[in-house]
């Protein structure tokens, strides 16, 4: 369990500038950071969480999570009661990849951005969002998407593919 931590910057239990992070059934609760992630920020990399939970912590950007240029794979995991001021209240992945399998994020929100379950943005690369099952729901929003708010650039070359439901099997 990592309960109750704070950073003056990013990443309130968790900072990871590249590598990869696997966090099995573990619990992340009540972590706090003044800018992006208030449970885990991942810059460059992969998060990997199996089954475990992410609740109530709190951050500008990705209230539980937040993934810049990485890519982030939920497999069984719960995101819960978790707030960012801006955008994701849940998980916030810019210009990176989001993948679910199973799991919940539920009850999440933002108090004055968008996404208030997942929020994803893309600039400069091609990003994948790809839901393969688990349930979104009870999450809010004060402006775009209280579920999932996807944004890109109009005028970059880079492009978003998001997929929900599909079986993961059929595009191995």
């Amino acid at each position: 369990t990592l309960q109750s931590n704070t950073a003056s910057r990013n990443g309130g239990a968790a900072y990871l500038e590249a590598g990869t992070l696997n966090i099995s059934d573990g619990t992340l609760q009540q972590n706090s950071a003044s800018q992006n992630g208030g449970a885990v920020y991942l810059g460059g990399g992969t998060l990997t969480l199996t089954g475990g939970t992410l609740q109530q912590n709190s951050a500008i950007n990705g209230g539980a999570a937040y993934v810049d240029g990485g890519s982030i794979d939920l497999q069984q995991a719960t995101f819960s009661q978790n707030t960012a001021s801006q955008n994701g209240g849940a998980v916030a992945v810019n210009n990176g990849n989001f993948t679910m399998t199973g799991g919940l994020l539920e009850n999440n929100s933002t108090q004055n951005g968008s996404g208030g379950g997942l929020y994803v943005s893309s600039t400069t690369s091609d990003v994948d969002v790809m839901i393969y099952s688990g349930v979104l729901q009870g999450n809010s929003s004060a402006v775009n998407g209280g579920a999932l708010a996807v944004v890109g650039d109009p005028d970059s070359t880079s492009d978003i593919t998001v997929q929900i439901g599909v079986n993961k099997h059929h595009l191995d």
